[in-house]
């Protein structure tokens, strides 16, 4: 029997009254899904979202996937896709100097991390 992806989400039981703009954490998401592995064994495919907040006034949305290293074609930083560039984007125009965007990748584990600063 097959113990399926692993695929976890994290969330604070209250973040208060911090919002930011429509759709700016699902790029992110997409693109964990894209570059997620195919292993046989289910279970060793893995998709985890962290959504938290650090001192009261910085949302942070860390999503972390499996991929595979061998796929040179297929490697998240090699190639910028149209959706993380618009986000980009999108965030310098709506919160210039007030967020970061991160990646990071070691032998299989993808992790891209966003830090928004709250702002009124």
């Amino acid at each position: 029997m097959e113990a399926g992806t692993d695929l976890q989400l994290k969330l604070p039981g209250d973040i208060g009254s911090f919002k930011i703009a429509p759709l700016h954490i699902l790029p992110l998401i997409e693109n964990a899904f894209k570059y997620i592995t195919h292993h046989k064994d289910p279970s060793l495919n893995k998709l985890h979202i962290a959504i938290n907040m650090e001192q009261e006034s910085e949302l942070v949305v860390t999503v972390s996937n499996t991929y595979n290293s061998l796929d040179i074609t297929n490697q998240p930083l090699n190639s910028k896709g149209l959706g993380l560039k618009n986000m980009e984007r999108r965030l310098a125009l709506l919160y210039p100097d007030k967020y970061i965007l991160s990646s990071t990748r070691n032998e299989n584990i993808y992790v891209t991390t966003l830090k928004i600063k709250y702002h009124d």
